[in-house]
């Protein structure tokens, strides 16, 4: 385990999706600076489940509980105390996502929020101006982005650096 400093904070994000359940643990300090110091990732059968049948079934919810619990785990041994857990197109359109949620907080302590598109569309608007802003100026240009995810398209049309059109397609 890496040395973390005194002056940082360390965080944990979790990310239910459709095909996957990912976490990244970082640190965190008063500059902004953001080390990371472990991410996983574990597949998941979630989107096949949803987008056959509308519901979760029982053993992929299972199997899913047991990778929270892994991962939460694992932020629990880094002494992470700041946890955000999200669930997106899957656990959205899921008619057994309440039951889901709550089964997850449950059996592993974890909180999760399942964001409506247009949230997902803010999420990944802020996740590709802070990975691309030094180098393309995104503020100043005319932009779309695409995130073509397993359950859900999202779309963002940006006209000037200002959000023209937003869109979440249930394509993925």
């Amino acid at each position: 385990m890496p040395e973390i400093s005194a002056a940082k904070e360390l965080a944990a994000v979790i990310d239910i999706g459709s095909g996957a359940v990912r976490m990244v643990v970082a640190e965190f300090g008063p500059q902004a600076s953001i080390r990371r110091l472990e991410s996983l990732s574990q597949p998941v059968r979630l989107g096949r489940d949803v987008f056959t049948s509308g519901r979760i079934s029982a053993p992929v919810m299972r199997e899913t509980i047991e990778i929270l619990r892994n991962f939460k785990t694992v932020a629990d041994s880094y002494g992470v105390k700041k946890m955000h857990a999200i669930a997106t197109s899957a656990v959205r359109e899921a008619a057994n996502r309440d039951n889901f949620v709550d089964k997850v907080f449950l059996v592993s302590g974890i909180d999760v929020e399942v964001v409506e598109g247009t949230e997902e569309n803010r999420l990944d608007l802020l996740a590709v101006e802070n990975s691309l802003e030094a180098r393309l100026q995104i503020g100043k240009k005319d932009c779309l982005i695409m995130e073509v995810g397993c359950g859900a398209t999202e779309i963002i049309v940006l006209a000037k650096g200002k959000v023209e059109l937003t869109r979440t397609l249930p394509i993925g």
